[in-house]
């Protein structure tokens, strides 16, 4: 099996054939500082954080590399085509993401439900919205969907569990998107 080093590599190598770039533009219209990128491209740094993987996937419009041993128990990316959506989901407004977890059920949102999370949209408290927890030590990431209130990330579940709220620091906890739609597939 690669390593998350390699497996990083080949999506700077292919970011760069993608966009036609060398390291330090595509660095710069990535948003990242050429230096990070050069460090790693060089062996000076071992891997890079999941941050700034996720930033040169984007911009080069790659699927982004799971670290190893990344937890991604309550939702997923939805690769799935809703025609309806392709004009936001393709300017990059909206992503979608089908749910795992019953944290939400009280609000009406079940495991296989599609999400449909708008980054351009502000959260506002009792907003339902996607996150990343990151785990600087392990270098992974974990997706939540979540309820916002104030400062925090809460669950809204008939379940019993022992769930603590959240604190939002875009450090350790950063929001990616406010719920824009649900769709219920029962179509596989």
């Amino acid at each position: 099996m690669d390593s998350l080093r390699d497996k990083q590599m080949s999506l700077v190598t292919e970011a760069m054939r993608a966009t036609q770039l060398k390291p330090t533009p595509l660095a710069e219209r990535a948003g990242i500082k050429a230096s990070t990128l050069t460090k790693f491209l060089h062996g000076q740094t071992e891997t890079l954080r999941q941050t700034t993987v996720n930033k040169i996937a984007n911009f080069a419009k790659l699927e982004t590399v799971k670290p190893v041993g990344a937890d991604e128990p309550e939702a997923s990316l939805y690769a799935g085509d809703l025609g309806f959506l392709r004009e936001d989901v393709e300017a990059g407004t909206q992503f979608k993401m089908r749910v795992k977890t019953r944290a939400l059920n009280l609000l009406g949102i079940e495991p296989d439900d599609i999400l449909v999370f708008d980054r351009a949209r502000r959260a506002r408290n009792g907003d339902v919205v996607c996150a990343q927890k990151f785990s600087h030590e392990y270098g992974s990431t974990e997706t939540l969907v979540r309820v916002l209130r104030g400062n925090f990330l809460v669950t809204h579940t008939t379940e019993m569990t022992d769930d603590v709220p959240l604190f939002i620091d875009d450090t350790g906890l950063k929001i990616m998107g406010t719920l824009a739609r649900q769709i219920r597939d029962r179509s596989f």
